[in-house]
């Protein structure tokens, strides 16, 4: 089986992310922060409030002009069930409302789609910096050929492709 690593020309440290947490009543925390993209000068303002309970998040996008959810559910031996949702107040939207789930491990991967998922994935490094991965895997084709003296299992290469890779910090 063959491997092949592709990145995009900006992926690493593409964005900053800025974070600061305000308790709120209990289970509740406010959750400002703002993202500093290198590819554009125009930093986006965060603002989310967090469930510490469900870990779930209900945020709204000044920028994207978006209301949105998220959840994630610890699921034994699978990892987490992810659900999510927004709708779009922009004056003319591509698309008023998107709902969705995704099932990961040890982040968010999304379900295989022709042998190709998304996956995301955030740790800590400690209590004030983190990080996050963006990227795709492509895996092998199924199956086994035998001739001239050789067996191989699967066709072609796994392939990892990274989007992006930012850094979080927590103020």
């Amino acid at each position: 089986m063959n491997f092949e690593f592709t990145q995009e020309p900006e992926a690493l440290l593409r964005r900053i992310k800025l974070r600061k947490k305000f308790p709120l009543a209990s289970p509740f925390e406010l959750v400002v922060g703002l993202d500093c993209d290198r590819l554009d000068p125009k930093p986006e303002p965060r603002c989310y409030i967090q469930d510490t309970i469900i870990n779930g998040k209900i945020g709204y996008s000044i920028s994207q002009k978006q209301l949105s959810y998220e959840g994630s559910y610890p699921i034994p031996f699978l990892g987490n069930f992810e659900v999510y949702a927004n709708y779009d107040f922009s004056p003319e939207p591509r698309r008023r409302y998107n709902v969705g789930f995704r099932l990961g491990t040890s982040g968010v991967v999304s379900l295989m789609h022709k042998g190709e998922m998304d996956v995301s994935f955030k740790a800590p490094f400690n209590r004030r910096l983190g990080f996050e991965v963006n990227g795709s895997v492509t895996r092998p084709g199924l199956g086994a050929e035998a001739g001239g003296g050789q067996f191989n299992v699967g066709s072609g290469a796994l392939k990892i492709h990274l989007s992006e890779a930012n850094a979080v910090v927590y103020i």
